[in-house]
């Protein structure tokens, strides 16, 4: 029931929820930073399935390269679900460290598969490329403080850790 609730939610707050949080010009990847949180505490699968699940949603209603979101995310949920069943106790600032490089190759990706060229544009993609990486790794860091604040049995089946 949870996993529906968050797809059906995920599009508004996505498209409209989160421009009031534009911060110098630049909005976070909520796909991304759901993707990356999902695959940290359920695995690699669960990454691949969020990361395709979250991808697919970007793309139909995004105005990028069909397909371009949905192998990006889906590689990115695996390989990081990968890296949390190896790191299961990932100390506290890891995890925003973790989201920072992923996002920065995930944008590297989407520039590879969209320009056959990845950082084609790099002076000027460059900035937003960081501060959305930025701004991700700090929502994520807000998560791992509410992980670490609540009682274990009462974080929820969702984002608990492995």
């Amino acid at each position: 029931m949870r996993a529906l609730l968050l797809v059906l939610l995920f599009l508004p707050v996505q498209t409209l929820g989160l421009e009031w949080m534009r911060l110098g010009g630049v909005k976070p990847d909520l796909a991304l930073v759901l993707v990356v949180i999902l695959g940290l505490s359920k695995g690699p699968g669960m990454g691949l399935l969020w990361g395709s699940v979250f991808g697919t949603l970007v793309d139909l209603f995004g105005t990028g390269t069909l397909g371009a979101g949905l192998i990006a995310k889906a590689a990115t949920g695996m390989i990081v679900g990968g890296l949390g069943r190896l790191f299961v106790h990932m100390t506290f600032w890891a995890k925003p460290l973790l989201f920072f490089a992923v996002s920065i190759l995930h944008d590297g990706i989407g520039e590879l598969l969209l320009y056959e060229q990845p950082f084609s544009a790099w002076p000027l993609f460059g900035d937003d490329l960081l501060r959305r990486a930025l701004y991700g790794s700090v929502i994520v860091l807000l998560q791992s403080v509410r992980i670490l604040r609540e009682p274990s049995s009462e974080n929820g089946s969702l984002l608990t850790p492995a």
